[in-house]
C-alpha cells in the first residue's frame, strides 16, 4: 500500500493477528496447568519438580506476547509522541497497535514487527495445542516483490500440512496448495535459469 513498507496482504494479516492475540493469550491461561506433550527425544523421567505440573511453554508464551506487544507499543509512543495505553495488558496493547497500525507498517522496522508477531503467535498456539510441530522449507515466496522463505508446518504426529506461509505472512489455504506447488516450481526454474545464465556469462 502507498506509504507502507509492506503489501496489502501483509497489512491484513497483521490486523487479523492482532485481533486474535487477546483470545490466544486467554487460551494460554487455560493451558498453564497442562504439561506440554514432550518430544520423543526428551527425557521425562526423574524430574526434580513435584506437585502441580506447569506448562512452561504456556508461561513463556504469555510472557513473550505481553513483552512483545508492550515493546512495539512503546516504539509507537516514542516515535510519534502519542499517549501510551492506559493499561499494560495484551487486550489494550493489541487494540492500540491496531489503531496505529499504518504508522507502524510505514516504519523501517515493519518487517521485524511482522516476523516477531508471527513467532510469538506460533509459540502461543503450540502451547495451547499441547504438541510440537516441525517446519519444512519448500522454496521462495512467489508473491511479487517478496523473496522470503515459504515453509510448511506439520504437527509432529501428523503428516498432513496444517499451515503454509512465507516468513512475512503471505499464506495459502488448503484449496490453493496445488496452485502454490506449480508456482514454486516455476519460481525455482526461473532462479536456476538465471543462475545458469550468470555462470555462463562469467565463463566467457
Amino acid at each position: 500500500m502507498p506509504g507502507l513498507a509492506v503489501c496489502s496482504a501483509c497489512r491484513q494479516h497483521v490486523r487479523v493477528t492482532l485481533s486474535e492475540l487477546p483470545k490466544l493469550y486467554l487460551a494460554t491461561e487455560t493451558a498453564l496447568a497442562r504439561p506440554a506433550r514432550p518430544m520423543a527425544t526428551e527425557r521425562v523421567s526423574g524430574s526434580k519438580y513435584h506437585g502441580l505440573p506447569v506448562n512452561e511453554a504456556a508461561v513463556a508464551a504469555r510472557s513473550d506476547l505481553l513483552h512483545l506487544l508492550a515493546a512495539w507499543a512503546g516504539l509507537v509512543v516514542d516515535e510519534f509522541r502519542l499517549a501510551a495505553p492506559a493499561r499494560r495488558t495484551v487486550d489494550e496493547l493489541a487494540v492500540f497497535l491496531a489503531r496505529h497500525l499504518d504508522r507502524l507498517l510505514a516504519h523501517p522496522a515493519a518487517s521485524d514487527f511482522i516476523v516477531e508477531l508471527d513467532a510469538a503467535g506460533r509459540a502461543a498456539r503450540r502451547a495451547v495445542n499441547g504438541g510440537p510441530t516441525r517446519t519444512v522449507s519448500v522454496g521462495s515466496c512467489p508473491h511479487p516483490g517478496c523473496d522470503s522463505r515459504v515453509t510448511v508446518r506439520f504437527h509432529a504426529q501428523d503428516t498432513t500440512p496444517h499451515l503454509v506461509r512465507c516468513d512475512v505472512g503471505h499464506s495459502w489455504p488448503a484449496r490453493d496448495w496445488l496452485l502454490l506447488a506449480h508456482m514454486l516450481d516455476r519460481t525455482s526454474g526461473h532462479r536456476r535459469e538465471s543462475t545458469a545464465a550468470g555462470s555462463a556469462k562469467g565463463r566467457r
